[in-house]
C-alpha cells in the first residue's frame, strides 16, 4: 500500500472523511501509536486541523479487526494514533484508518508530505525513516473552490 493521505473534498476548510494508508515494515502491538506529522501551510490562516475536540474518531479498515483512538495536538501537527482492543498488525501489513472530522487547511496549499512513525508501547521507533523522522506521506493539493451560483438583486430605494 502506497503511503498516502486521502481526502475526498480537496477544497480549504472542509470538514470530512480522510484515509491514512501504508504498509509496515515491523509490526505494531496493541499500545503502539502511529503518528502522523501534517505538513505545514505556510500563507494560510489554519492548517491541517482535526475537530471533535482533539480526538478525532478513528476507524480501521485494514486490517480487520484493529481497532484505535487518536490524540490530535495542533500546535506540533501531530496526530497520535494508539492502537487499542486485542489485534495487532503484523508486519509487512498494509494498513489503512479513516479519520473523521479531518478539516483542510483554510486557503489553498499544494500537496505536501505528512511524516509517519510507528512506536513500540515504550515509545521505540519501528518504522519511519533511518532517522526516526517518519517516512514521507503524500498529501493532496488543497485548490479553491467555485461558486455554483450566484447571484443578486438591486432594489430600488424608495425616497
Amino acid at each position: 500500500t502506497t503511503l498516502a493521505f486521502a481526502t475526498t473534498t480537496d477544497t480549504p476548510a472542509v470538514s470530512q472523511t480522510a484515509t491514512a494508508s501504508f504498509t509496515t515494515k515491523g509490526g505494531i502491538q496493541v499500545g503502539g501509536k502511529i503518528d502522523i506529522v501534517m505538513p505545514a501551510a505556510a500563507a494560510v490562516t489554519t492548517g491541517w486541523d482535526f475537530a471533535a475536540n482533539d480526538a478525532p474518531t478513528i476507524a480501521f479498515t485494514a486490517p480487520a479487526g484493529v481497532t484505535g483512538t487518536s490524540a490530535w495536538v495542533g500546535a506540533n501537527r501531530v496526530l497520535t494514533v494508539t492502537l487499542t482492543g486485542t489485534n495487532t498488525i503484523d508486519q509487512a501489513t498494509p494498513v489503512a484508518f479513516t479519520i473523521a472530522e479531518t478539516v483542510t487547511p483554510s486557503g489553498e496549499v499544494g500537496a505536501g508530505t505528512a511524516l509517519v512513525t510507528s512506536r513500540d508501547n515504550a515509545g521505540v521507533v519501528l518504522d519511519g525513516k533511518a532517522d526516526s523522522t517518519g517516512a514521507d506521506m503524500a498529501t493532496e493539493a488543497i485548490s479553491a473552490g467555485v461558486h455554483a451560483t450566484s447571484s443578486f438583486k438591486i432594489r430600488k430605494s424608495v425616497v
